[in-house]
């Protein structure tokens, strides 16, 4: 599977023993199209074979193997060795960028292999994304190790690029060469394979219809603060030339999500709002956003999409592949946003929209 070039990388026989007597997980890391996902099943097979309870934390948010894009899986592999996988966790991250929601990654690792030590799931490989070569990216699989202490790092590099991480990663690791069958993939093909996967798993969803204010919301401003009648902002709308479907007051700042692009005077509507702040969220952006479907113990129990809002009533129209909402808790949005057939759209800019 992956041949060695130098000295300094190790043979897949020999990485793949490693793992398996590994104390602690394994992480694999490694820019686009090394072969992190191909030596990790192998790592995964092998286990299986041998008879170990192996896990794998699918936490390729942007190319994932298991799940839809923007969430991380906790599976164990099925009678096939790894193409049928049994999904034991699920983490909701909301975007197909790591740099945009380091936090999430982080934590949602970290639960998800503490998931699997109470599963008593070993070893537990963990796949990860290809964010390395940058010093963000660098800062993000530093924390994923200070969170995860694993047990062996993997580091799978073309040159040189992560020797200095490496240097300071103070864990036990090992370097690999890509995988020679590995080819580097185009933007456009990688958005066509995420499409994909959000298309397969969005097939048989259901429809759900929140009441969003009545829900604990988390990854939008909206419900934060406490909402106005229509008749109070009802003037905003005429003077920013926008129609104005919500509002909401928190402390001394006004939200406003419109429809349309607002091009009047914002200090004119603060001063009618009496408010010392007045901000504008596009109410279009709620169409075909990404949600976690949230439990009690704060993982996924589904992920799903934003079909419309009814701004009247304040309710969201979601589909999702779950079948009731009785064990869902809250509501965790994306800035991710698709079509139900996968196709992407523009992302919403914040976290906070």
């Amino acid at each position: 599977m992956m041949d060695t070039r130098d000295d300094n990388a190790v043979p897949v026989d020999s990485i793949t023993a490693a793992a398996l007597a590994a104390h602690g997980p394994v992480l694999l890391v490694g820019a686009a199209d090394t072969g992190k996902s191909t030596l990790a099943r192998h790592i995964v097979k092998t286990a299986q074979n041998e008879g170990h309870p192996v896990g794998l934390i699918d936490g390729d948010i942007g190319q994932s193997e298991i799940g839809p894009p923007g969430m991380m899986e906790l599976a164990i592999p099925g009678e096939t060795g790894g193409r049928d996988w049994q999904v034991r966790g699920q983490w909701f991250v909301g975007t197909t960028t790591p740099y945009s929601a380091p936090m999430s990654c982080v934590v949602g690792i970290r639960r998800l292999a503490d998931r699997a030590r109470e599963l008593d799931l070993h070893p537990l490989i963990i796949d990860t994304t290809s964010f390395v070569n940058t010093v963000a990216g660098h800062a993000l699989k530093t924390a994923k190790v200070d969170a995860l202490c694993p047990g062996l790092v993997i580091a799978i590099q073309r040159k040189d690029e992560m020797e200095r991480w490496l240097g300071g990663v103070g864990r036990p690791f090992v370097r690999a060469e890509p995988d020679r069958r590995a080819h580097i993939k185009p933007a456009s093909l990688r958005a066509l394979r995420r499409g994909s996967k959000l298309a397969a798993y969005f097939q048989n969803a259901a429809e759900h219809v929140a009441p969003l204010l009545e829900w604990s919301l988390r990854g939008t401003r909206l419900g934060f603060g406490q909402p106005l009648v229509p008749g109070e902002y009802a003037g905003a709308g005429r003077t920013l030339n926008c129609r104005v479907v919500h509002a909401e007051r928190a402390g001394g700042s006004v939200a406003l999500w419109v429809l349309g692009a607002p091009s009047g005077d914002l200090n004119r509507v603060a001063t009618d709002l009496r408010a010392e702040r007045v901000v504008t969220i596009n109410a279009g952006m709620w169409t075909g956003r990404s949600v976690g479907l949230i439990g009690a113990d704060g993982f996924c129990l589904a992920q799903g999409v934003v079909e419309r809002v009814n701004w009247t009533t304040v309710a969201a129209h979601i589909r999702a592949p779950l079948w009731s909402l009785a064990e869902v808790v809250s509501l965790r949005f994306g800035t991710l946003r698709h079509k139900m057939d996968g196709t992407g759209l523009p992302s919403v800019a914040s976290f906070d929209e």
